[in-house]
C-alpha cells in the first residue's frame, strides 16, 4: 500500500497531520481487540480526530500512543516507520544521546558503593530523558531499594553544584540531612527548612511538603546554576488541584531545571488520571489540549486506556522490583477473620438503612437552612460586586446552571467546565476578597446552593460512614487476640490502622495486657524519628501502635518482623509501603503481615468492602505500573 507523497504528514505546530492513514483498516483491529463498536472514542482516547476515511490529526503528545498500538497489532510497520522518521518520535529510537553522567565522580566524590541496578539507571538516566523529550524522569525503585542514594549519585554524576530536596516532612533531618552527612566525602553545606537563615552558598537545600513557599526564597540564591530537583514519594503529588502539586509543577521552568527527579515506588494509586501532575512536571508537549483528553481518558480505567498508559508510563518511568534485584526473608501475609458481639450493625443491608435515615436528615436539616445559605451567598455577592470583577456575568451563570440540574454528570464535557469554572472562581476570586469571618460561612452555603446532592454524599462518605468504620474497627480490637500475635513474634510488632480513635483503643488493650506501647498518630504530635529512635532503642517498648498516614513512607523499622493491619487501607499501594517498613534491606527474620476482617457469614459488610477497595486497587496498580 502507497502512503502519499512527501508531504503525507505534516507539522501543523501542536499537531500532526497524517494523510493516507488507512483509518477503517486499523479501525477493524481495535474493534475486534478492544471488543468495542465506538471506535471514535478510541482515536479520541489518543489524541486523534478523524478526517473523511484516511487523514488523522494527532496532538504531538499523543504520537507514542498511536505508535504502541499499531506496533502491539503489527499494524502496516512500512506507515510506523514514516511517522517516526516524520515527526518527533524518531528520537524515540534512537541511541545516539550524549550522556551527562558520570559514574567515576560518584566513586570519587561519595562513600558508597551502588548495587548494579543503581549504578545501571544512572548510567541510562541521560538517554532515557531525552529519548521523550523530559524535563527529568521517574525513578521507581520499589520500597527498600535506596531510592535516596541512588538520587543523591545521580546528581553527583550530573555535577550538580546546587539541588534541591523536597520531600515528608519526617524524612527532612532523619533521612536526606543524615544521609548526605554519611555518604559525601567532603561535608556539604544543607539547608532544612525550619533553619534560621537559608545560606546563600548551601549545596543542598531540603523542604518539606508543607514549607514550599520558601522556593521562592530559594530561588535567589540558585538562579543561574545547574540546579537539580529532587521529589521524594512524588505519588503525594496526585492531586493536580492542591496548592503544592501547582508550586511543583512551577518550579521546574522557573528554576530552567532539566532534571527534574521524581521518586516514587508507588508512582500511582490507582487511576490512570493520577499521572496527570507527572506529566505536566516532566514533559513540555503535555499542554493545556493534551491535558483535557488525558483527563477524559483516563478518569475511567479501561482497557484501552489501561494499555496505552502503561507503555506511557514505561517510557518515563524506571522500575526496579524487590524481587528482581533482592533476596529478602520470606513475607507471609494472612487475613484473619474477627467476630464481634454486634457485628450485624456493620453489615451491607444494616449501613444501607443508617445511610438512608441520615441522608433524609441531612435533606431535613439542609432544607430547612435553605433560605439562610441564599441570605449569605447573597450578602457575599454584594461585597463581591463592589469590587466590579470583570466576569461576575459568567460566574453567575455558571452558578445557575449548576442548580438547574438534579444530578451533576461530570462525564458531560459541558458539565465539567461549567463546574471548573465555578469553583475556580470562588477560589481566586470571590474568597480572597471576603473577609475573614465570612469565608468558612461561603464555603458552607455555596457548596449547599450548587449541589446538594455532592454536599450530602460527602457527608454521608467522610460522616456517617467514616464514623461507622473508625467504630467497627475500634471493637475487633477488643476480639482480635492481638497479645498472641505479639508474643508469637520473633521480633517487635507494629499495629497500622486509618482510624486516630483506634490507635487510642489498640493502646489501652495491648496495654493493659501487660505491654508498653508506642504511639505515633494524628493525636499526638511526636517527633516521628526520635520517637522511633526510641522505639528500635528499647526493647521493653512493644509494640508500635501507628495510623498509616502518618509512618507510611520514609523509616525503616526491621526491629520488627510482624505487622498487623486493624482494617485495610483502601488503597494498595498503602498497603505496600506500610508493609515494607519492615520488608526491606536490612530484616534478617521472616516477615507476617495480618490483616484483621470483620466476619458476618455469607452478609457483606463495611470491612470486606474495604477489602473489595484494596483488591481493585491493586489490580489497577498492577496494569499501569507494572502490565500485569
Amino acid at each position: 500500500m502507497f502512503f502519499g507523497l512527501m508531504d503525507d504528514i505534516v507539522d501543523t505546530g501542536k499537531h500532526y497531520k497524517i494523510r493516507d492513514f488507512p483509518v477503517v483498516m486499523f479501525s477493524r483491529i481495535l474493534e475486534r481487540r478492544y471488543k468495542t463498536s465506538k471506535i471514535t472514542n478510541l482515536y479520541d482516547d489518543i489524541g486523534c480526530h478523524i478526517y473523511g476515511k484516511s487523514t488523522l490529526k494527532i496532538h504531538k503528545f499523543f504520537v507514542p500512543e498511536l505508535l504502541f498500538l499499531m506496533e502491539k497489532y503489527n499494524f502496516s510497520p512500512r506507515l510506523q516507520q514514516k511517522i517516526r522518521e516524520k515527526t518527533w518520535a524518531k528520537s524515540l529510537s534512537s541511541t545516539d544521546f550524549p550522556n551527562r553522567a558520570d559514574l567515576k565522580l560518584v566513586s570519587h566524590e561519595m562513600n558508597v558503593q551502588l548495587k548494579d541496578y543503581q549504578a545501571k539507571y544512572i548510567s541510562e538516566y541521560d538517554a532515557l530523558k531525552q529519548r521523550m523529550n523530559l524535563r527529568g524522569y521517574i525513578l521507581s525503585f520499589e520500597q527498600g531499594l535506596g531510592k535516596t542514594i541512588t538520587s543523591l549519585a545521580l546528581m553527583t554524576a550530573l555535577k550538580k553544584k546546587k539541588v534541591i530536596i523536597i520531600a515528608p516532612k519526617s524524612t527532612l533531618e532523619s533521612v536526606w540531612k543524615a544521609h548526605i552527612q554519611s555518604f559525601y566525602k567532603e561535608p556539604k553545606n544543607i539547608y532544612v527548612a525550619g533553619d534560621k537563615f537559608i545560606p546563600a552558598d548551601a549545596d543542598f537545600y531540603i523542604i518539606n511538603y508543607e514549607a514550599m513557599d520558601k522556593l521562592d526564597e530559594i530561588y535567589e540564591y540558585v538562579k543561574g546554576s545547574d540546579v537539580g530537583i529532587i521529589v521524594d514519594e512524588s505519588h503525594n503529588f496526585l492531586r493536580k488541584s492542591a496548592q503544592r502539586t501547582q508550586t511543583l509543577i512551577e518550579i521546574g521552568p522557573k528554576f530552567q531545571c532539566t532534571d527534574v527527579l521524581l521518586m516514587s515506588g508507588t508512582p500511582v494509586k490507582a487511576m490512570g488520571i493520577e499521572v496527570m501532575p507527572m506529566l505536566m512536571i516532566l514533559d513540555p508537549l503535555f499542554d493545556e489540549e493534551a491535558l483535557v483528553t488525558f483527563k477524559r481518558t483516563f478518569g475511567v480505567n479501561t482497557a484501552v486506556a489501561t494499555d496505552v498508559l502503561n507503555a506511557r508510563l514505561s517510557a518515563m518511568m524506571y522500575r526496579e522490583r524487590k524481587e528482581n534485584v533482592l533476596k529478602l526473608p520470606e513475607k507471609f501475609e494472612e487475613t484473619r477473620k474477627i467476630t464481634i458481639p454486634n457485628g450485624k450493625l456493620y453489615t451491607a443491608k444494616e449501613v444501607a438503612r443508617a445511610v438512608t435515615i441520615f441522608t433524609k436528615e441531612r435533606y431535613e436539616y439542609h432544607g430547612k437552612r435553605m433560605s439562610e445559605y441564599e441570605q449569605t451567598y447573597a450578602s457575599c455577592i454584594d461585597i463581591v460586586k463592589s469590587h466590579h470583577p470583570s466576569n461576575l456575568k459568567e460566574y453567575f451563570h455558571a452558578v445557575q446552571y449548576l442548580r438547574s440540574l438534579k444530578r451533576i454528570d461530570m462525564r458531560d464535557e459541558y458539565t465539567r467546565q461549567q463546574v471548573s469554572f465555578a469553583n475556580t472562581y470562588e477560589d481566586t476570586v470571590i474568597l480572597p476578597i471576603l473577609p475573614q469571618e465570612l469565608k468558612k460561612a461561603f464555603r458552607e452555603c455555596k457548596s449547599a446552593i450548587k449541589y446538594l446532592d455532592l454536599k450530602i454524599r460527602g457527608e454521608v462518605i467522610g460522616g456517617l460512614l467514616s464514623k461507622l468504620r473508625t467504630q467497627m474497627t475500634s471493637e475487633i480490637v477488643a476480639h482480635s487476640n492481638i497479645e498472641d500475635i505479639i508474643e508469637g513474634a520473633q521480633k517487635k510488632t507494629i499495629i497500622f490502622t486509618s482510624f486516630v480513635d483506634t490507635t487510642e483503643v489498640a493502646c489501652v488493650y495491648v496495654r493493659e495486657r501487660g505491654y508498653k506501647p508506642v504511639l505515633i498518630s494524628g493525636s499526638n504530635n511526636v517527633n516521628v524519628a526520635d520517637t522511633l529512635k526510641t522505639f528500635n532503642d528499647n526493647p521493653n517498648l512493644n509494640p508500635l501502635v501507628a495510623t498509616i498516614q502518618k509512618l507510611v513512607t520514609g523509616v525503616t523499622i526491621v526491629i520488627a518482623n510482624t505487622v498487623v493491619f486493624l482494617n485495610q487501607p483502601y488503597r494498595h499501594v498503602e498497603y505496600v509501603q506500610a508493609s515494607d517498613r519492615v520488608h526491606r534491606i536490612g530484616q534478617d527474620t521472616a516477615v507476617f503481615i495480618i490483616c484483621m476482617v470483620l466476619d458476618t457469614g455469607e452478609e457483606p459488610n463495611l470491612s470486606t468492602r474495604m477489602a473489595d477497595i484494596l483488591t481493585w486497587s491493586k489490580e489497577m496498580f498492577s496494569a499501569i505500573v507494572d502490565n500485569e
